[in-house]
């Protein structure tokens, strides 16, 4: 089970065939914030926000997810910002490293 905030620090690009079930996995975690930084940042958002679309319009959508992308940040100054983020719920921030193919790691 994933907390309510998720910053994922990738080093490569979205592949749909492995990646596309993580983050299903984080939205039916219910993640309220997931933030991208790092290599393909936006690709990565861009891809939560289009998966996040089909989840809700098949009605299986339970929690609204707020992503963002930080493409000139440090991953430090993106925890920041997701520690400072208000959620519904008393929440943590889980940082995820993905480095290789298919298996993020909390390092």
């Amino acid at each position: 089970m994933h907390p309510p905030k998720v910053v994922l620090v990738a080093s490569r690009d979205y592949i749909a065939q492995c990646d596309r079930a993580f983050l299903l996995e984080l939205i039916n975690a219910k993640v309220e914030l997931f933030c991208a930084v790092g290599h393909s940042a936006q690709n990565w958002e861009d891809e939560m926000d289009w998966l996040f679309i089909e989840v809700e319009e098949a009605g299986l959508a339970t929690q609204f997810v707020v992503t963002t992308a930080h493409t000139d940040e440090s991953v430090e100054e993106v925890i920041a910002f997701a520690e400072h983020f208000d959620c519904s719920r008393p929440c943590s921030v889980e940082v995820l490293y993905l480095q290789g193919p298919c298996v993020p790691s909390t390092r």
